[in-house]
């Protein structure tokens, strides 16, 4: 198993995609994690115990020199929107970013 790098990957996750992923990885797992390197740590590792692929289709959406949208398609069916945003001089997520309906 690959260790994950939650400063990373922490760094590239705007606040307020942090705050609404955290609660709702509580209330799937009842983990009761407090912070995004947390997050990232258990999701990783759920990942490989489960056996879930982390292969993911990635399709761009639009692009400018300041931001980014993305559609996501993950092998087992989850999927989503990614909204990134580079005025800060690196991409990071927003809040803008959402799952696909379902």
């Amino acid at each position: 198993m690959r260790a994950s790098d939650t400063v990373v990957a922490c760094g590239a996750l705007t606040e307020p995609p942090q705050q609404r992923m955290i609660p709702d990885y509580n209330d799937t797992t009842g983990a009761g994690i407090s912070d995004c390197a947390a997050l990232i740590t258990q999701t990783s590792a759920v990942y490989a115990a489960t056996g879930m692929s982390p292969d993911v289709d990635v399709t761009v959406v639009s692009q400018t020199q300041n931001d980014a949208v993305l559609d996501i398609a993950y092998v087992g069916g989850n999927c989503g929107t990614v909204h990134l945003d580079r005025s800060s001089g690196s991409r990071t997520l927003t809040e803008l970013s959402q799952e696909c309906a379902g």
